[in-house]
């Protein structure tokens, strides 16, 4: 398996991830019993990859994901999830946010997160996620809940690629 460091974060990750959602969900969608995932997620991690990508709105993806990490030691995988905000309609709350991550930790059974991610904000909403939320996530990541923040682009709610170049500028993520 090939290696590399995920953009600034230091951390150290294959270049081929697992990731929990998309069509199947873990196989929440397709009906693969929870002992087939666990099996691939074993095979994944004997393979060489060492990246998980799950989201609090995977349904169950993160607990699967959890339950299937149990034993694992926890240095050899590293764990990105992401929380929803600055979607169009969704108002930009930092005490969901707050749940959110502290529910993730709770789901995947660990104290620390690798990587927490804004998941898909539109270009128009994402400055005002980045003034709410970042004050509230610097306080998260301080608390040592995650080490590295992100964010995700979401093609259908920015088909122009608008939204990465903001979060370059601003260098928070």
């Amino acid at each position: 398996m090939k290696y590399t460091t995920l953009g600034k974060t230091g951390l150290r990750v294959s270049v081929i991830g697992l990731g929990t959602g998309g069509p199947s969900n873990m196989g929440q969608n397709t009906g693969v019993p929870e002992d087939e995932v666990h099996r691939l997620v074993r095979f994944a991690l004997e393979s060489g990859i060492n990246l998980f990508d799950t989201a609090a709105g995977y349904g169950d993806s993160e607990e699967i994901l959890g339950r299937a990490l149990v034993g694992v030691p926890r240095d050899s995988y590293v764990l990105s999830t992401k929380f929803a905000a600055g979607r169009a309609g969704a108002t930009v709350n930092p005490e969901k946010v707050v749940a959110s991550v502290n529910r993730s930790l709770k789901r995947l059974r660990v104290d620390t997160i690798d990587l927490v991610q804004f998941h898909g904000p539109s270009p128009e909403r994402y400055r005002e996620c980045d003034e709410i939320l970042l004050p509230v996530l610097t306080k998260l990541k301080q608390e040592g809940k995650f080490r590295s923040l992100g964010v995700t682009e979401s093609y259908n709610a920015d088909t122009r690629h608008e939204m990465i170049p903001m979060a370059i500028e601003r260098e928070h993520v």
